[in-house]
């Protein structure tokens, strides 16, 4: 599955959203990983915390081939598990873990842009408060980052 999203990204002129809130444990997979890209990958990179929305013309702008949203997700499935989602396949989820507005948002994305929009969704261990990442989310956080940094 990481390596079909390798595919996508390679060549083409990306940003990398993350979503999350740094003090909620494993919700905070999306912005640390974009925090510790910088300098590192071809792409456009945005810690949009827990307000993406905000994000739309900064993301117009760039007029992105591929959007990857990165951003913690409840999948039912162990913690660490990855499951990459397009567009299509989001207007059917409603259970993210910080904005069920993530699917709204994506078509957004994909309605003013013209990109493909992926999201990578991580299963939490803990979103509690003042928590760290849980070892699951951070061994995947960092496959995720080696990835990332492969493909440019």
């Amino acid at each position: 599955m990481l390596d079909a999203l390798a595919k996508k990204l390679r060549g083409k002129r990306t940003v990398i959203l993350g979503v999350g809130n740094l003090l909620q444990g494993d919700d905070a997979v999306g912005p640390i990983l974009v925090d510790l890209l910088h300098g590192r990958v071809d792409a456009t990179l945005i810690n949009a915390g827990e307000v993406p929305e905000n994000y739309l013309s900064s993301i117009r702008a760039v007029q992105p081939e591929v959007v990857l949203i990165i951003v913690a997700i409840e999948l039912g499935a162990e913690p660490g598990c990855v499951a990459v989602l397009d567009a299509d396949r989001l207007r059917a989820i409603g259970n993210f873990t910080r904005n069920p507005g993530l699917s709204f948002l994506a078509v957004m994305i994909q309605d003013g842009t013209g990109a493909e929009v992926l999201m990578v969704g991580v299963q939490p261990e803990s979103t509690c408060f003042a928590s760290e990442l849980s070892i699951p989310v951070h061994k995947t956080m960092q496959t995720l980052e080696e990835l990332l940094v492969n493909v440019s």
